[in-house]
């Protein structure tokens, strides 16, 4: 079995590496394979590229990137026994592979010799902490994977994204302003832990660009969303994470009710998603989603676990994805909604309801996004803005004041009756 250190810090020593792959099986993939990430790596690759693997260990993707005609792949590791072994194995099926013991701080490669330099995990196993020494070697690898890639090349690190890594893997190419940089997610089916795993992309320009050029790509099929601050960059990837972590959590059936919010393009939270699930069942047979209209979140109903409850029972479902919109928040209809949900509820359907040829999820509602009509608005010096609104609910309609610093809370509320109504609770007054 694999040795697991006693510090993150045995990560940056060599003999930790070499007792390591004493102790593994014959190969050891960290963060999947060449079947896991392939998909997307290949968009990367040309079958002519020159490509560096770096801290290969024992693992076959250099052997996988040979099946799959990518010849001209050269790996390095600092383990000697490690290289022996992938040359013995490699030597007779795949002669053209190049293996060789080597420190990725101190590459043996002249300047502009590689198209594509391919990290996995070896980024990661540098930088386990946020110490300043692992940081200065993190940049010593850096230096040399930009000295030896061509002009166009890739550097294509493929990372946990943990928030330390990523703000000294963006920090370091955006101040080299001869580097693009996109990150895409990990996805795949296979993919058993709680965070995903990620592609860093970093590609050398031949000419220098004025401004910082980063692109976003989390979810297969859609576009990349580009952004040009690090910090957008950050919170955006450390949210996805969080979002995946939430997903893993309800991948089984929920004990108790299990919430999260997700921001919107400006950074702003836009859905709260609450998941309920049946706990009298052993299997999640049913799954819905009911979006709350915006004036109706304060219903006790919608506000509170007792009410969550009652609704999911309501609606005969065995799990209920309940989402609340945000007042600050603009949503053109209920289509708009769905269909920016769809994505995240396609994560969020239990697993046996995938299988399924036809996955039935049903979207409810009460009708329109927004429930409120704005009679008064304005500011205190106390309280900040306010609002006071109609809402209708059920047959009833009622007048709120609203503090916006504190939109979950009703501050006041009144019944609104009729003229009709009036009257004849006065008339049947003084007949008594």
């Amino acid at each position: 079995m694999p040795v697991v250190p006693e510090s993150s810090a045995s990560f940056r020593d060599p003999s930790f590496w070499k007792q390591f792959y004493k102790n593994a099986s014959d190969s050891f993939e960290w963060y999947g394979d060449f079947n896991t990430f392939g998909s997307i790596l290949i968009k990367y690759l040309k079958s002519t590229d020159k490509i560096l693997q770096i801290g290969c260990g024992n693992s076959e993707l250099a052997a996988q990137l040979y099946d799959n005609g990518y010849r001209a792949v050269s790996s390095i590791d600092i383990d000697q026994g490690v290289i022996d072994k992938q040359i013995a194995r490699n030597k007779t099926l795949r002669p053209e592979l190049q293996f060789s013991c080597c420190s990725a701080l101190d590459l043996r490669s002249p300047e502009d010799s590689y198209n594509v330099v391919l990290d996995k995990g070896t980024l990661d196993a540098l930088l386990p902490s946020e110490k300043e020494g692992a940081a200065e070697e993190v940049q010593k690898m850096f230096a040399e994977v930009c000295r030896v890639l061509t002009f166009g090349g890739r550097y294509i690190v493929v990372s946990l994204a943990q928030e330390h890594v990523l703000r000294v893997f963006l920090s370091y190419f955006l101040k080299n302003v001869n580097f693009m940089i996109r990150i895409e997610k990990i996805s795949d089916v296979s993919w058993s832990f709680a965070v995903p795993a990620f592609l860093l992309i970093a590609t050398k320009l031949r000419l220098p660009i004025p401004f910082p050029y980063m692109e976003l790509l989390f979810w297969p099929g859609s576009a990349a969303v580009k952004l040009m601050d690090k910090e957008d960059v950050i919170s955006a990837v450390v949210a996805e994470q969080e979002f995946s972590r939430f997903c893993h959590l309800c991948s089984k059936k929920l004990s108790e009710e299990a919430t999260i919010t997700l921001s919107g393009k400006d950074g702003r939270p836009r859905y709260r998603i609450t998941v309920i699930d049946d706990a009298e069942i052993h299997q999640l047979v049913s799954f819905a989603v009911f979006i709350v209209p915006i004036g109706r979140d304060n219903d006790w109903i919608f506000s509170t676990r007792a009410g969550h409850i009652a609704l999911r029972k309501q609606c005969d479902k065995s799990r209920l994805a309940l989402v609340s919109l945000f007042r600050d928040q603009t949503y053109e209809n209920m289509m708009q909604v769905q269909d920016e949900l769809r994505p995240y509820v396609k994560k969020l359907t239990p697993a046996n309801l995938k299988k399924s040829q036809e996955p039935s999820v049903e979207y409810l509602s009460l009708g329109e996004v927004d429930a409120r009509k704005t009679r008064a608005c304005g500011r205190s010096t106390v309280n900040g803005h306010w609002v006071v609104e109609d809402v209708r609910s059920g047959d009833s309609l009622y007048r709120r004041l609203i503090f916006l610093s504190s939109p979950g809370v009703i501050q006041s509320e009144a019944r609104i009756i009729s003229t009709f109504e009036h009257t004849f609770k006065r008339k049947g007054n003084r007949a008594n």
